[in-house]
């Protein structure tokens, strides 16, 4: 529209999170454009890095050497900041690989629960132990690959427990069903596999069983939209700054 200011909004702080799991599990190297700069998304990238993976970062892209095999070092200690997704995700991601990962967080992510998806990823065989309160961090990861199959899982709560076993399924050995018995936001489980299959990866629906297939994710160049919310803000702010760009 003429006379409207230009802005450059950037990407969503949801898909950035959900594009470094996928391109740190990718086989090959990842271009992000347009990802999101934040608190939450610095320290997932920190959290990859701590791990062994490369993250490169310009001002508009971030590169990701993935690694379909886990982490590149045998040992390491993750601070996952006030991150959510940080928190569910990067314990999810380890469990593919092979060694000990030790998560920490803030003291407000220290409240916030994690009990469903632990529980989740205990019943597919993984060797997880919280170090405190039972169901929160601190935690400890000792990471043997996951062989995959049937899991159950309660995603009332959030449905980023869903996400991250979704976003875990293609590591496994066999491929994952997950039976989900209740269900929150579910839109964002709907960007999570639209997102897998921009990697390559094609989740399939039966009621209320979810099937991830085994095989991997392929390397690609994502460029990560803004979301609703993110881009209210900069409309906002731009029809208070004359001439912002």
């Amino acid at each position: 529209m003429r006379g409207m200011p230009l802005v450059d909004i950037p990407g969503s702080k949801s898909l950035t999170a959900r594009a470094l799991f996928l391109a740190a599990a990718a086989d090959g190297v990842t271009t992000l454009r347009r990802p999101l700069r934040s608190d939450d998304t610095e320290g997932f990238a920190e959290g990859l890095v701590r791990l062994g993976y490369r993250v490169g970062r310009t001002p508009d892209a971030w590169q990701v050497d993935g690694r379909p095999q886990g982490p590149a070092v045998r040992e390491a200690d993750v601070y996952c900041r006030d991150g959510a997704t940080t928190a569910r995700f990067l314990p999810t991601l380890v469990a593919a690989g092979h060694g000990t990962y030790r998560f920490d967080a803030s003291p407000q992510m220290r409240r916030r629960p994690l009990l469903p998806l632990t529980r989740a990823l205990r019943d597919l065989g993984v060797d997880l132990r919280h170090e405190e309160a039972e169901g929160h961090h601190p935690l400890t990861v000792e990471a043997a690959g996951v062989e995959g199959g049937d899991v159950t899982l309660d995603a009332g709560q959030s449905s980023q427990y869903l996400t991250a076993l979704l976003l875990l399924g293609p590591l496994t050995r066999t491929g994952l069903r997950v039976t989900v018995t209740d269900l929150v936001s579910a839109p964002y489980v709907e960007i999570t596999l639209a997102m897998m299959r921009a990697f390559g990866v094609e989740v399939g629906r039966e009621g209320d069983t979810y099937v991830v297939p085994p095989g991997g994710y392929r390397a690609t160049t994502y460029a990560i939209e803004p979301d609703a919310s993110t881009a209210s803000y900069f409309f906002a702010a731009a029809a208070v700054t004359p001439g912002a760009r």
